[in-house]
């Protein structure tokens, strides 16, 4: 499948659309392969449609007034394990492998999509990682591997719509181990077979457009946000236009007893090609920095966990009481547009702990500022269910429709314990100690240890003390190991250090994080008595 251009490959309604190495490229920017296809003009047999809410969407079809599934694939990457039944919906049109693709090492024809297609697709894997200390659903896999992450996107602006089961990733005895809520997929609740009832809806839904609708849902790139938007408008959870903008109706994953597909279908066949439902980006203005070794102790990134048009994420690693950011929000919409409204909204989380406050006239910005939560509280959508996440959702409104939503998202750790004063000053984290909860390897380390930080009379954090077993360490402010000491209890002599994994050695084990001394030493001076920070002046050696 190395190519330098891809040749379109003519494809007959219903018949099979063929991945090969001639029609296929490698889109080095998401890191997926792209495949393009020319359809062949076909009239399917209408009347053969037993797909859901036929008593509805038959007619619709049959007069025309319904654009069917003509143009749409279907791709199933699970080797049929949980597949959709296509042969209900006429003109819906299975992705089908070729040689090429089936004997590459690496099955890119099996588990998280990993193709790009040039016409409306909804597909599914109903598998998960099942074994050994890396188990997740493959929605968490991608969540958390940047490589895979970058092309969801892509695919949710090339109408395309994947579903997977959340596995073990939701429920009572994990929790919600999710770092983000993306509008990119569909999540299902529960294992093999769970996604089956949201894509015969979805399959029902793309067919219930009126044909001028869709065709301009398609050229626009918009069908996958509206059809996010339907389904999780019409939840039999969101009973209200309140509802909307809480977290019942944008929940990780979507349980299918919530889903009202006679609402989906008809709500689809009232959109017009006039009032299209925009599509949210975000952008970061500005936000709050860290330093490893200084304000959090780990062996990943700052807190950018992912960023991208629709989606941003943060892992809440640093000890300071709130993370604060400014967003910008704006919309892709048709042409002519222009009466856009702007909503932010807290959809999971504590709501005293969360202040989002709009800046300048239009709603487009806010600054967010987020204080640390107590990891595994009652999440939004089921309360049974408990998470480490708190989400924000930002819609557009276009007078007749609400977007469908860019999601904020910030995870907190389980594997620490923190203590903060009545003045929201970091006490102390116990890392790794016995009430730790569950947090995926791919987002933090092992850390055994406990800091308890010092403060000056200015309420300044001066450094930490560190317990390791029986080891006491003192730190700075700046995070460097004090080696000596001066007449007033300050560091004199202070020693960089570095935070880096390491294995057990037993097989199958995962690594800890462990505080390992660096080559470069300080000296520190100080502008008075009663300055406990100073200043670090490196050493000549």
């Amino acid at each position: 499948l190395r190519m330098n251009a891809a040749i379109p490959t003519v494809i007959r309604v219903g018949a099979g659309a063929m991945v090969s190495a001639t029609n296929t490229m490698w889109d080095f920017d998401n890191s997926m392969f792209r495949t393009v296809f020319t359809l062949q003009e076909s009239e399917p047999d209408y009347s053969q449609y037993s797909g859901p809410a036929a008593t509805l969407l038959k007619p619709w079809l049959l007069e025309r007034t319904a654009a069917g599934n003509i143009g749409d694939l279907y791709d199933n990457r699970d080797e049929g394990h949980s597949r959709l039944d296509y042969e209900k919906f006429p003109g819906l049109t299975p992705v089908v492998y070729g040689r090429e693709v089936r004997q590459a090492q690496t099955r890119p024809y099996y588990g998280a999509a990993m193709f790009i297609y040039n016409l409306p697709t909804l597909g599914n894997s109903s598998t998960a990682l099942t074994a050994g200390p890396f188990w997740r659903s493959q929605a968490r896999m991608l969540a958390v591997t940047p490589a895979r992450a970058s092309g969801l996107f892509s695919q949710y602006f090339a109408n395309q719509i994947y579903f997977y089961p959340a596995h073990k990733d939701y429920d009572t005895t994990n929790g919600d181990v999710f770092p983000f809520n993306a509008p990119y997929y569909v999540v299902s609740v529960g294992s093999s077979g769970s996604d089956k009832p949201f894509m015969n809806a979805v399959a029902a839904t793309l067919a219930a457009f009126t044909p001028e609708t869709k065709r301009v849902l398609v050229g626009s790139r918009l069908l996958a946000p509206t059809v996010q938007m339907i389904l999780r408008s019409t939840q039999k959870t969101v009973k209200s236009a309140e509802d909307y903008y809480s977290g019942v109706a944008h929940p990780v994953a979507f349980a299918a007893s919530n889903l009202n597909v006679n609402a989906m279908v008809k709500m689809a066949h009232e959109v017009t090609s006039n009032n299209i439902p925009p599509l949210v980006t975000l952008q970061v203005v500005r936000e709050t920095q860290l330093q490893v070794g200084r304000d959090f102790f780990d062996g990943f990134a700052a807190a950018g966990l992912y960023d991208s048009p629709a989606l941003l994420t943060r892992v809440f690693r640093g000890t300071a009481w709130q993370h604060t950011m400014t967003v910008r929000a704006s919309g892709v919409v048709l042409p002519g547009v222009t009466n856009l409204t702007w909503r932010w909204a807290l959809l999971q989380g504590d709501e005293k702990l969360v202040n989002i406050r709009p800046l300048g006239t239009g709603g487009q910005m806010a600054e967010i500022s987020v204080a640390y939560h107590v990891p595994q509280f009652p999440g939004a959508a089921n309360s049974e269910i408990k998470s480490s996440r708190v989400d924000i959702g930002v819609f557009a409104h276009n007078g007749t429709y609400p977007s469908a939503p860019a999601m904020i998202s910030f995870y907190f750790l389980a594997n620490e314990q923190r203590e903060y004063d009545s003045d929201n000053r970091i006490v102390s984290v116990e890392y790794g100690g016995a009430g730790s909860g569950y947090v995926d390897p791919m987002l933090s380390y092992r850390r055994q240890w406990r800091d308890v930080y010092k403060y000056d009379a200015k309420g300044r954090v001066c450094g930490w003390q560190r317990s390791r077993g029986s080891i006491e360490d003192s730190f700075t402010a700046h995070g460097m190991l004090v080696e000596t000491w001066d007449e007033l209890g300050r560091a004199r002599t202070a020693r960089a250090v570095r935070y880096l994994p390491r294995s057990a050695g037993e097989p199958g084990s995962l690594p800890d994080l462990v505080q390992v001394g660096d080559n470069k030493t300080f000296t520190y001076t100080y502008l008075g008595d009663d300055d406990f920070i100073g200043h670090p002046v490196a050493d000549n050696r």
